[in-house]
């Protein structure tokens, strides 16, 4: 068995780490990422920017190599390396792929604990072995995807775990890289898709909402393209070593709208003829919506669920900067998925016939809040928060 990992190993000479090619995709970037579920949403999006620059990557997963298939031509020929039936408990395949790579990205996540791993094992145990690891070998870089909000006083039991994880990394390995992505949306995702298995009755949108709630929540979710892009660049820029990044879209909506406009794009009707939209939204406790969920988590315990509790609780989490780094000072000045743009893009395969080849132009998108004004007022707990997301990395 441990032969058949270390089939990827390479020895490295002064050649393996100077760029060199015509460039893009044919050619050698000079240096090596071990990307950690490199499979999920973010991983294959990050794969595919590597891949355009002549990156080349080391790919674990726990798939057949026919599942994977359709990865190999985002690269040149050679250039990604996946390492099928690989477990996060094997520590001697995972000590061999740390060892012959650069530079190593987690992206393992996981919102809902399976028969075979629990969630404090994914997002506690496991980066802390990795970053051992990783300091072990001397790494060049470790970039953690953790959590928009992770904080360890947080009411989400996800959240205060994502924050553990991120303590035992830096506590391993503390020049380490965490980014904190807010809700992250592009085609075949699990926000505004997953809109469409909310309970609704007659009409109606049950949207939680909690009692302690004095303003209405705000969403700025962030293109999985963005967050690729973001990824990538914390791989290579220097000087960013030991911090710790929020990336936050650059549009803001509330989340009452979002509900709205989703369904509304998706029934092919998003607003009557005085553009008032139809759709009314109904608040109910969190609490019912995550009974609502946990059921659909029994009724899919063989498989993914659709709609799970951590989900819940994340959708109805406001986003706005907290003062941290963010997507500028990563290199990124413009967003380049913006879902104002491309929306339609990602709901389209749920329209109705009549509707399917609506453009842009015929669709009324919610409208912008100003983040700046809807801050004002809650100065006094945006500091409490940040206070406290700088405590829990102490």
């Amino acid at each position: 068995m441990s032969k058949y990992y270390l089939s990827f190993a390479r020895n490295k000479s002064i050649s393996q780490v100077v760029e060199k090619g015509i460039g893009g995709r044919h050619s050698d970037a000079g240096f090596t990422i071990a990307v950690f579920g490199g499979t999920g949403q973010i991983g294959r999006n990050l794969l595919t920017r590597m891949g355009r620059e002549g990156v080349q990557a080391v790919v674990p997963h726990r798939l057949t190599d026919k599942k994977v298939i359709h990865f190999k031509p985002m690269a040149d020929l050679g250039q990604f390396n996946f390492i099928q039936f690989y477990d996060i408990r094997n520590d001697e395949a995972t000590e061999q792929i740390v060892k012959y790579s650069d530079v190593v990205v987690n992206c393992i996540g996981r919102t809902y604990p399976t028969r075979n791993f629990a969630l404090d094992e994914v997002h506690v145990h496991w980066p802390d072995k990795l970053s051992k690891m990783c300091k072990k070998h001397n790494k060049d870089r470790l970039v953690h995807m953790s959590a928009y909000g992770a904080n360890s006083k947080a009411d989400s039991s996800f959240l205060r775990l994502k924050a553990a994880g991120e303590k035992v990394m830096r506590r391993n390995f503390p020049e380490s890289v965490i980014l904190r992505p807010a809700r992250v949306f592009g085609r075949a995702d699990d926000y505004l898709t997953l809109m469409r298995f909310l309970p609704h009755v007659a009409g109606n949108i049950l949207v939680g909402k909690r009692w302690s709630d004095k303003k209405a929540i705000l969403k700025m979710p962030i293109h999985v393209g963005d967050v690729g892009q973001a990824l990538l660049n914390a791989c290579r820029m220097p000087k960013i070593e030991g911090k710790t990044f929020e990336l936050l879209g650059s549009e803001a909506y509330y989340l009452n709208d979002l509900h709205q406009f989703v369904h509304g794009t998706m029934s092919g009707d998003s607003s009557d003829d005085n553009g008032e939209y139809q759709t009314q939204i109904r608040h109910v406790p969190i609490g019912m919506l995550k009974a609502y969920a946990k059921m659909q988590e029994l009724a899919w315990f063989m498989g993914k669920p659709p709609l799970d509790r951590v989900l819940i609780e994340l959708n109805h989490q406001s986003e706005f900067p907290t003062g941290m780094p963010g997507m500028k000072d990563l290199g990124i000045e413009h967003h380049h998925g913006k879902l104002s743009e491309i929306v339609l893009e990602c709901l389209r395969p749920y329209r109705p016939h009549k509707n399917y080849y609506d453009t842009m132009d015929e669709i009324k998108l919610p409208e912008a809040v100003n983040v700046d004004e809807y801050l004002k007022p809650v100065d006094r707990i945006r500091s409490r928060i940040v206070g406290d997301l700088d405590k829990s990395l102490v």
